[in-house]
């Protein structure tokens, strides 16, 4: 990819606008985890972070198509599984193993961090 591409990526990607980030990543990130200080059935706790979820990997899968950010090429669908899985907790398929929830939140928030490495060494853009 040329400079002048590079440039007009960035200028497109929402990660690198604050409000835009901070609306589309930050605040359903802090809204799912006040559930941690609410007394809420995990039914509802696991909706709040399926709801959470599918509101990010929206934002990674928007943000994909706009800029070919690579992150977010490997988040969106990260993040939107990891939300159908909070969503069958929330639907008691795993009602069985109460640990499923936080198996669910954590591993998807650590595979999304993780899914920022490829850009140390293919860049923060592809090629679209």
């Amino acid at each position: 990819m040329t400079q002048v591409d590079i440039s007009a990526a960035a200028r497109r990607d929402l990660a690198r606008q604050p409000l835009t980030a901070l609306g589309l990543w930050g605040l359903p990130l802090v809204l799912a985890m006040t559930t941690n200080w609410l007394t809420l059935p995990t039914a509802g706790v696991a909706s709040v972070w399926a709801a959470a979820l599918t509101w990010m990997g929206i934002g990674c899968f928007i943000n994909a198509r706009r800029c070919h950010r690579l992150h977010c090429a490997i988040a969106a669908p990260v993040l939107l599984t990891g939300a159908g899985l909070a969503g069958a907790v929330a639907a008691g398929v795993f009602a069985a193993w109460p640990q499923a929830l936080g198996v669910v939140v954590n591993v998807t928030l650590v595979a999304v961090a993780i899914s920022f490495a490829p850009e140390f060494f293919w860049g923060r853009y592809g090629r679209g």
